[in-house]
């Protein structure tokens, strides 16, 4: 009988540690993301981010100048570059430069990164309308200057000056730093058409698992 009593005892012991709590399982407990999900990324700093979070993060800027009335974008443009942000060390404090000639006129521009921030909420309106509703996504410090010169018969001068102050960047919207059509002065005191158009953008890509991070909307959320 004892026997029989030791072997019930075991038994009923085995059973019940088979069907222990299994609260410390990561995958499942309520709100942990155990697949690199955004939350995992709260308080991570930007070079984090730009590491973890982003395929690529570059910053692309262009030029057209242009004689005549009007920008043709189809045509290549007369200066541009891309900055790789997240494989560059020291892209986050860097002046980058723009120029472009047609018959008439020049532009220089400049185009300084300062630094960056990691922008959680909602951002809006834009030039569009539209609002953008972001988490954990990094934004960039920048300043630009520019200036618009045409050569005369006493040389070069400036007919235009430019920029816009320290703000942020968001990824993937445009940034226009000039479209403009002035008139000019050639070189044999007639009266001509200079159009220039510059703008930049932040191209990004999200890692499939931080897709839900960057939303764009019609309206505020």
């Amino acid at each position: 009988m004892k026997k029989q009593i030791l072997m019930t005892a075991l038994l009923l012991f085995l059973l019940t540690a088979g069907c222990g709590d299994k609260s410390s399982d990561p995958a499942a407990t309520p709100g942990v993301h155990s697949n690199g999900g955004g939350a995992s990324l709260d308080g991570k700093s930007v070079r984090d981010l730009l590491e973890t979070k982003y395929n690529h993060y570059v910053l692309a800027c262009s030029v057209w100048i242009q004689d005549g009335p009007r920008v043709d974008l189809s045509r290549r443009p007369s200066d541009e570059f891309r900055l790789d942000i997240k494989r560059d060390g020291q892209a986050l404090n860097k002046r980058l430069h723009l120029q472009g000639r047609s018959r008439e006129a020049g532009v220089a521009a400049f185009v300084q990164i300062d630094g960056a921030q990691v922008v959680n909420g909602s951002v809006g309106p834009l030039a569009n309308g539209r609002f953008l509703q972001l988490r954990n996504s990094v934004a960039l410090e920048v300043s630009t200057s520019h200036r618009l010169s045409v050569m005369s018969r006493g040389g070069s001068s400036d007919i235009k000056t430019g920029g816009l102050p320290r703000a942020l960047w968001y990824e993937r919207v445009p940034v226009i730093l000039e479209n403009s059509v002035e008139r000019v002065l050639d070189g044999r005191g007639s009266v001509t058409m200079v159009a220039t158009y510059m703008a930049c953008q932040i191209e990004s890509q999200l890692a499939p698992r931080f897709r839900d991070d960057y939303r764009d909307h019609e309206r505020r959320r």
